[in-house]
């Protein structure tokens, strides 16, 4: 069984819901805008007077929250590769550790834990 299943999880999990957020963020932009368009495009053919400046700001309008879902989505995704580099450095050291221990038969001084080993007094 891999060690730190639930980190595993907990990681796996925050990679899931930020791809989530980035692909919702994209589709609610792109419905702002079509819905934008359509609105403003319904008004001239019932002979509403539609400004320029309101075209700029149904267009531009819908950047702000794609933006926000943008920036929140790819940070829950590295929210989820951090978890994943931790659990990466941890099995590094333990594996270099292991490898010491191999090629020189001994637990060098600056790996003992000052607080003591499990198991001694």
């Amino acid at each position: 069984m891999r060690r730190y299943w639930a980190l595993h999880f907990v990681s796996s999990l925050y990679k899931l819901v930020g791809a989530v957020v980035i692909l919702a963020s994209v589709g609610i932009f792109i419905f702002m805008e079509i819905a934008g368009i359509q609105y403003l495009d319904r008004l001239t053919q019932i002979g509403v007077r539609v400004m320029a400046d309101n075209y700029l700001g149904m267009i531009a309008l819908p950047i702000l929250p794609f933006l926000g879902g943008l920036i929140g989505g790819i940070s829950i995704y590295a929210g989820g590769q951090f978890i994943t580099l931790m659990m990466d450095i941890e099995a590094n050291t333990r594996g270099t550790r292991s490898l010491l221990r191999k090629q020189t038969g001994l637990e060098p001084e600056y790996m003992k834990s000052v607080h003591g080993m499990w198991g001694q007094p």
